[in-house]
């Protein structure tokens, strides 16, 4: 009996790998072996993606993967193989795109997907099918029965759709096309914001509703550096989408941290997984809007985001896991949800009376009968509508949240993806840093600090990355964005406290970068494992920002910092021939934009003096500058290596080298001075 004919999940270390293990299903891992032994069988592969807290995932597993009819189609006419999206970020992005190019319209989890064994291309796929048909939609053994069908039958199909969608993936570049100026592309990212904003509740139209973290940083940017005509228009659009997000249903108001997504057009009801991803994104976006506006209801987002974090996804070892499913006791939402009756029982009778307007209970329920809590109103606005004395409103809202956090926490709890991944907490990290020095909370920057250091301890072994963590175990090699999340939080943490160590760190990252990844003329691949088939260039955003739009954004300060005018030069060519697609679809590349802006704008400022008087040009010029540029302090007793120590001499007065490119270098010895050039 081949080893191949029964699951091989069990040792696997994936949370979502293992929830399958015990299915009938002969499920395989994505390995060189099981890749072989499908070409060797002559097996069409059935690729199954998806992740530990995702609803529909479990739903399919539940009905047709648990399935022991369903599981004897699939065992006996397919290579069955399940990738955790999280730990194979690059599977998944290159099969996302190919069901896009397959159906024309967007994918999802889980993900279903059909590949010729011998070239581990896609001939068909889809995302979640039921166990019987339903509204149109085929039953899943319907679909397996008819891809084996063609498989067996009309091979000749397979092949020619496998080498379409290979050109589709990686088409010739065309060149004719006359590029794009920064000046362009701004001006028609500003237009499609303003086309498919929704004017009532904010974020784009229609539904779901996506938080766009990505997007809107890119609109704050655009604000910060170019001042356009639309600057109040654009912010309103921000602002819009800020309040709607923090204070109806997107946002846990009992414990802090967003869902996922919200499922109709009013961020109403989410979709109630909770992503370490989504939350660093946001957290980051609400401190630099924070930083803009002074408003302190945004800055109150990150504290009680961090609040979250802390007390369910941080690990012993100081990183974070990866997510919270959105289903307990098998169904959706279970643990967040209350009856009316129930939230009276538990408060007083001065309480209730708040509680009631404050969280929506005088509404209709808005989720199977029941309420998912919303906060529609400000202090202020709540007072006003209860006829209460602001004071009273204020000293009762935390007591009643408490009360009811309380009294959830006794529920059976969401399960916890306890796996640690190498980018996502590198995007939290900066969010810590950003959020932490906004808020003056230390914690924040200490946490900041043990998930860099964790990093670099545990999964950055033999100048090689690993993108997962997890049972004291670092695994699989890390991609694109993995490298360029960490390289950025790393330049966070060098403007919040230089480190000469870190830098050396950096600068063997960025090396690594450009000796994997970069390909001369077009940009970053995404990956470099050779048991992935193609290896497109990925520009445009997901949920995550582009990691070759993080890899410039990084570069480009990096360039300034060391005069580095190689890459900057490189820069410049990866922009320029990116325009061309921006312009095409400008909100899919948001954070390409963002990059432009920065290697356009951003300067960098290193300032040198004694530790003392450092002090206070950090304090004065951390609120005026650090939003919008580079800050780094390099006290005089740090040693730097002979480059910058040549680029950055010691003087007995603080001076401050300032660079908007990387052949440009000013000095400025006032602080004053320093602000009043770099807000010109």
């Amino acid at each position: 009996m081949s080893s191949f004919n029964k699951n091989n999940l069990a040792k696997c270390l994936s949370p979502y790998l293992q929830q399958h293990a015990d299915q009938p299903v002969h499920w395989q891992p994505w390995s060189t072996d099981t890749l072989e032994y499908a070409k060797q069988q002559n097996k069409p592969i059935l690729l199954s993606i998806g992740y530990s807290a995702c609803h529909w995932c479990h739903k399919m597993a539940e009905e047709s993967f648990s399935n022991h009819d369903t599981a004897q189609i699939m065992n006996h006419h397919f290579v069955n193989i399940k990738v955790d999206r999280e730990e194979r970020s690059d599977l998944d992005k290159l099969y996302q795109q190919a069901h896009f190019l397959l159906n024309q319209r967007s994918g999802g989890w889980p993900l279903t997907v059909f590949i010729e064994p011998k070239s581990l291309l896609p001939f068909f796929a889809g995302t979640y099918f039921p166990p019987e048909p339903i509204d149109g939609l085929a039953s899943f053994p319907q679909i397996l029965m008819t891809i084996s069908d063609i498989f067996q039958h009309k091979y000749t199909d397979v092949l020619e759709m496998c080498v379409s969608i290979k050109q589709s993936l990686i088409p010739v570049p065309n060149q004719t096309k006359a590029f794009s100026s920064l000046d362009e592309l701004v001006s028609k990212f500003i237009s499609d914001v303003d086309a498919h904003s929704d004017p009532e509740w904010g974020g784009l139209s229609g539904s779901p509703k996506f938080p766009q973290p990505v997007l809107y940083r890119t609109a704050l940017n655009i604000i910060l550096y170019r001042r356009p005509d639309q600057s109040e228009q654009l912010y309103q659009h921000i602002m819009r989408a800020a309040q709607s997000m923090s204070r109806i249903g997107l946002f846990d108001h009992l414990a802090g941290g967003f869902f996922r997504y919200c499922v109709d057009h009013y961020w109403g009801v989410p979709h109630f997984e909770k992503m370490l991803s989504d939350n660093a994104l946001l957290m980051a976006w609400y401190a630099d809007l924070a930083t803009f506006n002074k408003e302190g209801s945004m800055a109150n987002v990150c504290q009680q985001t961090f609040r979250w974090l802390s007390d369910e996804m941080q690990l012993e070892s100081g990183v974070f896991g990866s997510s919270l499913s959105a289903d307990s006791e098998d169904k959706e939402g279970q643990f967040y949800l209350f009856d009316r009756t129930e939230i009276e029982n538990l408060l007083s009778a001065e309480q209730w009376p708040i509680a009631k307007v404050a969280f929506g209970l005088e509404q209709a329920p808005n989720f199977d009968g029941r309420w998912h809590l919303h906060q529609w109103y400000s202090t202020e606005s709540l007072a006003e509508k209860l006829s209460l004395p602001l004071k009273q409103v204020q000293w009762s809202l935390d007591p009643i949240k408490q009360t009811l956090l309380d009294y959830r926490n006794q529920r059976a709890r969401p399960a916890r993806d306890d796996k640690a991944l190498t980018g996502w907490n590198a995007l939290l990290a900066s969010a810590l840093f950003k959020s932490g020095q906004l808020l003056n909370n230390e914690t924040m920057i200490e946490s900041a600090q043990a998930i860099i250091s964790t990093i670099k301890n545990k999964l950055w072994l033999n100048g090689q990355l690993y993108s997962c963590y997890r049972n004291d175990s670092a695994y699989q090699s890390a991609c694109l964005d993995d490298y360029a999340y960490l390289a950025n939080a790393i330049l966070h943490r060098l403007s919040y406290q230089w480190s000469t160590d870190y830098f050396i760190w950096l600068t063997e990252i960025t090396e690594k970068v450009f000796s994997q990844f970069y390909r001369t003329g077009a940009g970053f691949e995404y990956s470099n494992n050779s048991d992935v088939p193609l290896q497109p260039i990925y520009l445009t955003d997901d949920a995550l920002p582009s990691g070759c739009a993080m890899v410039i954004e990084v570069v480009s300060q990096l360039s300034k910092f060391t005069g580095n005018i190689d890459h900057s030069t490189i820069l410049d060519e990866i922009l320029q021939h990116a325009s061309i697609q921006i312009h095409q679809s400008s909100l899919a590349h948001a954070s390409l934009i963002n990059a432009y802006l920065i290697h356009g704008h951003r300067a960098v400022v290193v300032v040198r003096g004694s530790a003392s008087e450092l002090v206070e040009w950090q304090s004065q010029l951390q609120p005026a500058l650090g939003l919008t540029h580079q800050l780094l302090f390099i006290p005089n007793n740090i040693k730097l290596p002979d480059t910058l120590s040549q680029r950055y001499p010691l003087s007995k007065q603080p001076r401050a080298f300032i660079s908007l490119t990387a052949n440009d270098q000013q000095i400025v010895e006032s602080i004053d001075n320093v602000i009043q050039l770099l807000k010109q």
